[in-house]
């Protein structure tokens, strides 16, 4: 069986608790760190689940050519989150895919294949 690293970058921070200087700093570090582990992994493709903290690391693999797969939270029932709308907005997803057969789009845009859990 193939075993797989997990590397880690820094949360982002939440409206409540980080200033939007903390949270631009830490979207640029995890930028460059995002960067530099898909230029040394060389990954086929990056997958998110739903949370803000993957914008850097989407715009790092669309810059260094890797298909970059996003998965709407399963809590979003009846819309979409706001980093969802962002990463659709940006074209930052090569593919995009809901967890409720409502979500997804006429036009293949936003897919439903299913649940994660």
């Amino acid at each position: 069986m193939n075993r797989y690293e997990i590397h880690r970058v820094d949360a982002l921070g939440t409206r409540a608790n980080s200033s939007l200087l903390k949270v631009g700093w830490r979207s640029v570090r995890n930028f460059l760190k995002s960067l530099l582990l898909i230029r040394k992994i060389r990954p086929d493709f990056l997958v998110c689940i739903g949370s803000s903290i993957c914008i850097p690391g989407f715009c790092a693999a669309r810059l260094a050519g890797v298909r970059r797969v996003y998965i709407e939270s399963v809590a979003r029932t009846d819309s979409h989150s706001s980093t969802g709308s962002f990463v659709k907005r940006f074209g930052l997803a090569s593919r995009y895919y809901v967890q409720w057969p409502g979500q997804a789009d006429d036009r293949g845009e936003r897919l439903y294949r299913g649940t994660v859990l």
